[in-house]
């Protein structure tokens, strides 16, 4: 069992693809047997995986094993419905993931296992469609960042939400899909300084005014992009620590670098980031308009 709302709205998504697919295959048709499990597949990979991510290798061991344990079993679940449309990877799939099992068993094919059977009472249809109405106010959140030409990057201070009752934890979800500090649930009127956006009864509003504190939070997070991705370029890995040198003329992105250290330190797993004089071995680069050079090197 677990709590966590990715979790349970998978696993419902899941129960509900056994139901679909089986009750399809049973009539012979192949055709909306096979639809929902392209569906399913997308809503693994780009919003319960990706949302996990940080779970997948944080410190909480407990929720990491729930989220290990129920991807683990939408996987092998996916695998043994696939097997009839697409056997060579489903068993690629099936293989992969219960590597536990010997390659002399002769179980080890999903080929020879029972079609999976679903558990209704799994179809929690409540969490699927907060789930879905979460998505669908990042979605509107999402548009209204573009038109105003604002990077998701950049965090703001709040969203504002009608016509729908949410838990908190999925107001974390849209918290962070947005990158806003606060989402606010509002019975029908949103503030008149929002830009605003409308599907059917939902209505979302976003605060894009960018304070000086904002702006340096936002400076942040590209400094972060910058040097995460010089590491990528150094090919290194989560086990390198690195020392990070920079140089800089510019005031705020100085100010980036000295108020936000220890933050920067942990998010590109830096021993060390301090200023230097010597910019003969520093790589130029501008960020957002300001130029800095920075050093990438392990030590």
């Amino acid at each position: 069992d677990t709590d966590n709302v990715l979790d349970r709205w998978i696993l419902a998504k899941l129960n509900l693809l056994v139901k679909e697919v089986t009750e399809n295959m049973d009539k012979y048709d192949t055709v909306r047997a096979g639809r929902p499990i392209q569906d399913f597949i997308d809503e693994l990979s780009t919003w319960y995986v990706r949302r996990s991510r940080d779970r997948f290798k944080g410190d909480d061991e407990e929720d990491k094993q729930c989220a290990l344990a129920t991807l683990r079993e939408c996987l092998l679940t996916l695998s043994k419905i696939m097997a009839p449309f697409t056997p060579f990877f489903a068993e690629k799939i099936y293989r992969t993931i219960d590597c536990g099992l010997q390659t002399t068993d002769s179980q080890r094919s999903v080929h020879l296992q029972e079609w999976p059977e679903y558990d209704e009472k799994m179809i929690n249809d409540k969490a699927i469609n907060e789930m879905t109405i979460a998505r669908k106010i990042v979605e509107l959140g999402l548009s209204l960042r573009a038109e105003a030409g604002v990077r998701v990057r950049q965090p703001l201070s709040k969203l504002q939400v009608a016509g729908c009752k949410l838990p908190e934890d999925l107001l974390q979800i849209i918290s962070e899909e947005l990158n806003v500090k606060n989402v606010e649930l509002r019975d029908k009127e949103l503030d008149n300084n929002l830009k605003i956006k409308e599907d059917g009864d939902l209505k979302v509003g976003l605060d894009i005014n960018i304070t000086l504190e904002l702006k340096k939070e936002g400076l942040l997070r590209e400094v972060v992009r910058t040097i995460n991705q010089m590491r990528k370029e150094q090919k290194l890995t989560i086990k390198d620590h690195v020392v990070v040198e920079y140089k800089t003329a510019d005031a705020e992105l100085k100010q980036v670098f000295e108020d936000f250290v220890e933050e920067l330190k942990k998010s590109v797993l830096a021993g060390d980031v301090v200023e230097t004089e010597q910019a003969s071995s520093l790589a130029e680069i501008e960020i957002d308009g300001k130029k800095v050079q920075l050093r990438v090197f392990c030590g």
